[in-house]
This record gives structure tokens, sequence and C-alpha cells, in this order.
């Protein structure tokens, strides 16, 4: 974890006992049940508690039945005068053919929202698996926000689409990691800079996705395995 990380969205996080770095905090869905609730994983949060206050529970469910999972959290800065902000981190299921994103993902959010009375007018931010699936046609950020929001976000600033998915998937003429799933997506602010780590910043000296027989990786970085994105939003 970098230490001047706000968020993270972790999903299909499957390490338990995972205690992060020091300042940093998890909030992890269904955190008082057994995990994997949702049937496919289990969404995790991590908020930098040295500048940030988690504010009353989590909102948390299933975007479809025994599907994926989302977390909608509250929180404000622990320096006065700013207002807080809703962070969203999800993983949406996969799109019915023909689609390009899955609005069943979008509309179970958007009624998440709506019934805990948080609408366009509320900061928020969206860190999601969207799992976008035409790489060559792929879904603005300004729709994927305003799926949520009802058609109400006035001002939309993200990541954009990125190639980040997947480590097994074949590259299609567009190099490796074909797929534009991953986002970050805010309502407020100012969108500054986006990075996404290259492979030899993440494998070290393997700089490529490793077999799943791999001894020191271990299977699980296999096929789902997507590259982080990192995103900075100046609040003001």
């Amino acid at each position: 974890m970098l230490p001047t990380v706000d968020f993270a969205n972790l999903s299909m996080f499957e390490k338990t006992g995972y205690t992060p770095p020091s300042g940093y905090t998890t909030i992890d869905q269904f955190s008082d049940k057994p995990a994997f609730e949702c049937g496919y994983d289990i969404t995790t949060l991590i908020y930098n508690s040295n500048r940030w206050e988690a504010v009353g529970k989590p909102i948390y469910g299933c975007l479809i039945t025994n599907d994926r999972a989302y977390i909608i959290q509250q929180f404000k800065e622990k320096s006065a005068g700013s207002k807080p902000v809703y962070v969203i981190g999800s993983h949406w299921s996969h799109p019915a053919q023909g689609q390009s994103y899955p609005s069943d993902s979008t509309e179970a959010l958007a009624k998440a929202l709506s019934n805990n009375n948080i609408d366009s007018t509320d900061r928020i931010i969206l860190l999601a698996d969207t799992n976008d699936s035409f790489p060559d046609k792929p879904t603005p950020d300004s729709v994927l926000m305003n799926a949520i929001l009802r058609g109400k976000a006035k001002i939309v600033q993200g990541t954009g689409p990125r190639q980040t998915c997947c480590c097994s998937d074949p590259p299609q003429g567009r190099g490796s990691f074909p797929f534009k799933t991953d986002r970050i997506i805010s309502n407020f602010g100012r969108g500054g800079k986006v990075r996404i780590p290259k492979l030899k910043h993440i494998f070290g000296s393997i700089a490529q996705c490793p077999p799943p027989e791999n001894p020191l990786l271990g299977s699980c970085v296999f096929g789902e395995m997507h590259k982080p994105v990192f995103w900075k939003l100046h609040l003001k």
C-alpha cells in the first residue's frame, strides 16, 4: 500500500486474516457473517485512517443474488472544513449478452443509494471492476456514474477506460490485459493523473503474467488477476 493512497477497493481478495499496513483500516463486507456471502466474491475497502474517519455503518449487499458484491461507506476528513464523501467499492456482474456493462448491477447500486437517501448532491467516489465487455467500444465514465445516479450526475470525471484485465486473456490485437473494466469515477472535484503499474513493478524480474504453477506467486494470479489503477483526485 502506498502511503499516499486514500482509498482502495479489493475484489475477490480471498486472503483471510489480512492485516493492512500501519495507518490503514479495512472495511470488509459481511465481516459479521461467513465470507463469500455473495457467491463469487467478497469486497473489501481499505482506507487511510490517518486522514479519514468512517461515519456510521457500511451499506453492503449483493448486486445479484449469489453473485457479486458492493459496499458503500461514508467518510469524513479528520481535518476540518471538508464535506463528507461516500466511497463505493464494488465488483459488477458480467453483463448479459449484447450489453456493454451490466445494467442489473448498476440498477442494484442505484436502488441501494436511493434507499439510503444518497443522491447526486452527495460527493461520491466509485471504485469498481465494472466488467465492461466491449474493449473496442468501452463505456464512458459518465454513462456508468449516471447509471447509478439516475442520470443526475452533473460533473463526472474518472480514470477512463484502461487496459487492466486480465492476466490470462488473449491480447485480441490490443496487447496484454485487453479489457477496460476497472474504473475510479467521481461526481465532484478535479481529476488528476492516472497511473497503472507495469508488470515488472508487480512481479519484479518476471515482468510477465506467471504460469499457475509458479511456486512463488501461486495459482491465484492466473486468469483473474487485474492490474491496479491509481488516480489522483483533487477534492477542491
